[in-house]
């Protein structure tokens, strides 16, 4: 191949002489050749035929460079005029050069022409993405840009109905867009924070439209009597333009479906994913809650809509509601081995649990940019709940040599209403002054819930054939519990010359909780004797200050912080029946660092020292005994203390965006002073007491690594492995006798992934090892193991057929009698698609074709191992109808998966 080059001063008109021309080859970095410009600015290189990286460099001017990707087709590349830039720009910009399809860098920005790379008609920007170079993105549209995660897709740099990146990239059409834009952005207030942020230009034609999808199925479990029916409904409605988004929304389903898919609830504001606006250096946490879609047999409707509205002069509301029932009726069998110093007893408990929920949520957020250098937002979010749960069960006690005992059966019965308020107001500042920050914000959340709940339950001798009178309830509970909680923070960013700045926070705290809980026993057949061993009015009040100082050191690969809090804590836990107060003051130094290094665009590591400090709840605080389930009676202790932590965590990263080669590696170490923990005391016959106490220190490891290695000679052809392992440590007390608790696991997982344009495939399996270990009884020191091995084929037919089937088999070991269970998962689906566009699907789908589907899984806690199976849905067959539409008459896609 050949480069030539004609080396420019567009600004004088006058050609360089003696610019130096480097050519390296990309993969291994390898010089190849290096060239002065002659006197009339020209330099030609021959070279074999590669991927080679070209820079040019003179004193007086910037750097210039590109990006040639040869092959036998395209082996000429010539450059009429190489305009060297200026040399006070700030970001050089790089050209890359690929079948005369341009791609280039703006300073750090990473910019793909869209109209240079060819897709099929009616392609969405997903088609797209799959055709540009170091992108990758798979079965459920996420995109990695060399080998990274895309964490936010913009469309003209906005959010697209909410965060999730699918949105975009599966229903807008590629002819639209005019570039896409590759970049990584720190967090709002410059913290630690970052980014990978993908931005779709549109073009002015593409900038208003609509889309959507109505999906029905219906089906059987079986194709004779008796059999059940099964239904799956959904709806979607969008409209959006250049200041509005719209959307509607509406589901019901008797299936595992029971919620709307990760892209949805994204798009209608129901989840708002991660926070990417980090206020510093602090680890960020990320948890979901929901109920179990695996477990039991569910029915479901939720609906709702999004608006979201921009303003003149930089204002922006978005508002959304959201409307969620929820039932399911579960058959839970556990079997728990109790292991105590001295002896050893079973129990079998067999549970039907009936729960109907119901839930309405509004939010609503205004964003005001006041100018250039100031912005605030104000989000009021509105929730009502309301549960009744029903709960009928017998538990068998066991002897150690399995003599039946003793047996109790609980009958539970609660219904519970809650209101909560959550509203944040956010203030940001920057200054002229770079890098010069303020964010402050502040937390209002308050709850109101109350519940009313009936116990009745017998407890028998087995041997004897008589009642054991201590553990017979027959009660009304009432519980009362409010909560209101402010917050006032602050975060100052002030730079000292080009690469420190200071970093100064404050926080004001202050919780109010109080909970008030009255069991009620009968009178002739009226509940109105208090009970009040089981009966307690307990109020805590929190007030924290916190305030904290440091020192930042960055430049272009290399970031550290250093510095610490102060905290002091004023506690007051009263408890109302006894009049009784325990006040408690404490102070905290909290100290952190954090040290991120880019070794490369490509390669970083991150460690981090972290300190935290945690307080009990007002459940764990309340003395008073919790007999919801008699055979296990729980009370709190108001005389627990905060915990204390110190957290390390790592992370390693690297990847090579024309390879696709990618690995990952971390770690997260915690050491927990005066962790909460337990001490339990069990009866002779069965059953315990367990209070909540803090214990000397707990310590949890946790490790991980990973690669993506394409496989050479086979194109699309991926080997991915991963791996991960944890130890952990704690404390607890067994009859007030210390025991000591750890865990020992390792797992790993290999998977082959196909991924062609019309055949997508993958095989692999893994497997999790645990070692238990109890320092008080050795029989509870049993490893156990759970393997899995899986297969998938997702293969677009001729004729618009459309073929997907994934099997999993799962093999557990080491588990009591009854639960070594193995079974295989086998779901299939075969469709076809009509209409020009493609857009209406009709097809059939099979679900756990072998009828094996069960949950089964084992936990081991202190001196306790448990394991446990669910009843959840088997088999079934549906037919299924899917229609889907936008304005552009262009394909629409939805992710992969069953439901």
């Amino acid at each position: 191949m050949t480069i030539k080059a004609n080396v420019v001063d567009t600004n004088s008109q006058t050609v360089i002489r003696n610019a130096v021309g480097i050519v390296k080859r990309v993969r291994d970095s390898v010089l190849l050749d290096f060239k002065r410009s002659d006197k009339y600015g020209n330099m030609q290189f021959t070279l074999p035929i590669d991927t080679v990286e070209f820079t040019v460099v003179h004193p007086d001017y910037g750097v210039f460079r590109a990006f040639f990707f040869g092959s036998t087709e395209n082996n000429s590349f010539v450059m009429d005029t190489l305009a060297m830039p200026d040399k006070s720009t700030a970001l050089d910009e790089v050209l890359i050069y690929a079948n005369r399809n341009p791609i280039y860098y703006r300073g750090d920005t990473l910019v793909y022409v869209a109209d240079s790379f060819k897709v099929k008609e009616n392609a969405v920007v997903e088609d797209l993405i799959r055709k540009l170079p170091g992108m990758t993105i798979d079965e459920n549209g996420k995109i990695k840009n060399q080998g990274k995660e895309i964490g936010q897709v913009l469309v003209d740099g906005d959010e697209f109905f909410g965060n999730d990146p699918t949105i975009a990239t599966k229903n807008l059409a590629a002819k639209g867009v005019e570039t896409v834009e590759v970049y990584e952005k720190d967090a709002e207030d410059g913290s630690d924070e970052k980014v990978q942020v993908l931005d779709l230009k549109l073009k002015d034609e593409a900038k208003k439209g609509y889309f959507g999808k109505v999906n029905l199925a219906g089906g059987l479990d079986k194709f004779t009597a008796p059999n059940r029916g099964f239904y799956e409904g959904e709806m979607l409605l969008n409209s959006y333009n250049k200041n509005q988004k719209l959307a509607v929304y509406a589901l019901g389903s008797n299936t595992p479906k029971t919620n709307l898919n990760g892209r949805d609830m994204f798009k209608f504001g129901l989840s708002e994913g991660r926070d990417w606006m980090a206020e510093n250096d602090d680890l960020q946490s990320y948890s979901q809650s929901g109920q179990n879609e695996n477990e039991g047999i569910p029915n479901t409707f939720k609906g709702g809509f999004y608006l979201d509205q921009k303003f003149k002069k930089g204002a922006k509301v978005r508002l959304n509601y959201s409307f969620a029932q929820y039932g399911v009726k579960s058959q839970t069998n556990s079997r728990s081995q109790y292991l105590l110093t001295d002896t050893s007893y079973t129990t079998d408990l067999n549970s039907y649990t009936k729960e109907q929920y119901l839930q309405h949520q509004i939010g609503i957020k205004y964003s005001q940019r006041i100018d250039s250098l100031t912005r605030f937002e104000l989000e009021p979010k509105f929730q009502l709940n309301n549960t009744d749960q029903n709960t009928l069960s017998r538990t068998d006690f066991l002897s150690e040599d399995s003599v039946l005992t003793r047996f109790t059966t609980i009958e539970n019965g609660s219904k519970a209403a809650g209101s909560s308020l959550n509203t944040t107001f956010r203030f940001f500042k920057d200054f002229k002054k770079k890098n010069r920050k303020l964010i402050a914000r502040y937390n209002f959340v308050g709850s109101d819930n109350k519940s009313d709940g009936d116990l009745l339950s017998s407890d028998t001798n087995a041997i004897t054939n008589t009642s054991n009178g201590g553990l017979r309830f027959d009660q009304r509970k009432e519980i009362r519990s409010n909560s209101m909680a402010h917050t006032a923070y602050a975060d100052y960013f002030e730079p000292l010359g080009k690469r420190f700045k200071l970093e100064f926070d404050y926080e004001f705290y202050q919780n109010n909780n109080g909970q008030r809980k009255t069991t009620l026993n009968p009178i002739n057949g009226e509940y109105v004797d208090v009970d009040t061993l089981f009966s307690n009015n307990f109020k805590t009040d929190r007030q924290q200050h916190r305030a904290g100082a440091f020192l930042i050191f960055e430049n272009a690969k290399l970031r550290v912080s250093v510095g610490s809090r102060f905290r002091t804590i004023a506690i007051d836990n009263r408890n109302m029946f006894t009049d009784s107060l325990i006040k408690q003051d404490l102070n905290n130094v909290l100290p952190r660092i954090v040290f991120r290094y880019k070794f490369s665009q490509t390669t970083r590591l991150m460690i981090q020292y972290n300190t935290n400090s945690s307080l009990p709840s007002i459940d764990q605080l309340q003395p008073v005994l919790n007999n919801t389930n008699p055979n296990f009676i729980q009370i709190g202790n108001s005389a627990l203390k905060p915990n204390y932590t110190h957290s390390i965590n790592g992370n390693f990263n690297t990847w090579k965006g024309l390879s696709g080669f990618y690995m990952y590696s971390g770690f997260s170490y915690s050491h927990i002073k005066d962790n909460f923990s337990t001490n339990t005391m069990f009866g002779p016959n069965g059953g315990s007491i367990s209070q909540a106490i803090n214990v000397k220190s707990s310590d949890f490891l946790y490790y991980w690594a990973g690669a993506g290695i394409p496989m050479k000679g086979v194109k699309d052809l991926n080997l991915q492995v991963n791996a991960n392992g944890n130890f952990t440590s704690s404390k607890n007390q067994i009859n007030s006798v210390d025991n000591d608790t750890r865990n020992t696991g390792v797992g790993t997982d290999l998977s082959l992934n196909y991924n062609g344009d019309s055949l997508r495939t993958e095989l692999g399996g893994g497997f999790d090892y645990n070692v238990p270990y109890n320092s008080l009884s050795t029989m509870s020191n049993q490893p156990y193991t759970t393997y899995n091995f899986r297969a998938e084929v997702d293969w677009t037919l001729p004729y618009r057929w459309f073929f997907k089937t994934d099997a999993t088999y799962n093999i557990n070991t080491g588990r009591t009698s009854g639960y070594n269970v193995n079974y295989l998962i086998w779901n299939m689906s075969i469709q076809r698609s009509f209409l020009k566009t493609g857009n209406l699907l009709f097809g059939i789908e099979a679900y756990d074709i072998l009828n094996q589907n069960i949950s089964n899984y084992r936990t081991v806690n202190n001196n306790v191992i448990v394991d446990q199976k669910t009843n959840i849905i088997r088999r079934y067959f549906m037919a299924k109808l899917t229609l889907r539409f936008n304005n552009f008459k262009t394909t629409e896609k939805d992710g992969d998966g069953w439901y």
